[in-house]
C-alpha cells in the first residue's frame, strides 16, 4: 500500500493495481475487487484497453466465485468487444474462454460451447501448450 500514493498513474500503476487484487483474491475478495476497479478506473482515464480487459478477467472471476454470474457475463462480453475493436489477439482467446465460462455457469451450454470453441481458435494460434492444457482440465 506504500508504492500507492507514490505511483504515477499509467500503465504500470493498472499492473501494480492488478497485482495487489491478486494477492486479496483467496482471503479478502472484496479488497481484491477495490484493487480491480481501481485497475479498471484508470485504464479507462488513460485509455489503456488491455488493462480494462485485464481488470475484467480479474474482477469476473471473483465474481463468479461469489455466484454473480449474470454479471460476470456481461462484463466478459464487454471484455470481448474490447479485444476485438483493438485487435488484440491473445486478450480476444482470453475474454472468449473467460465468457464461455460464464455462459457455462448459467447453464447456456450451447453458447458456452461457441465461445470455447472460438477461445480455443484463437489461443491455437498462440500455440501455448500450457493454456490449451488448462482448457482440457475437468472443472
Amino acid at each position: 500500500m506504500l508504492l500507492l500514493p507514490n505511483a504515477k498513474q499509467d500503465t504500470n500503476a493498472v499492473q501494480l493495481y492488478i497485482n495487489l487484487g491478486q494477492q486479496y483474491v483467496a482471503d479478502k475478495p472484496e479488497e481484491a475487487k477495490l484493487y480491480y476497479s481501481k485497475a479498471g478506473g484508470l485504464s479507462r482515464r488513460i485509455n489503456f484497453p488491455r488493462g480494462i480487459i485485464q481488470d475484467i478477467n480479474n474482477y469476473t472471476y471473483l465474481l463468479n466465485m461469489q455466484g454473480l454470474y449474470d454479471s460476470s457475463l456481461m462484463l466478459n462480453l464487454e471484455g470481448v468487444k474490447i479485444a476485438k475493436r483493438t485487435k488484440d489477439s491473445l486478450n480476444l482467446a482470453k475474454t472468449l474462454f473467460n465468457t464461455g465460462t460464464s455462459y457455462r455457469c448459467i447453464e447456456e451450454y450451447e453458447n458456452a460451447v461457441k465461445y470455447y470453441e472460438e477461445g480455443k481458435k484463437n489461443f491455437q494460434k498462440f500455440g501455448n501448450k500450457q493454456i490449451e492444457a488448462q482448457k482440457k482440465m475437468p472443472k
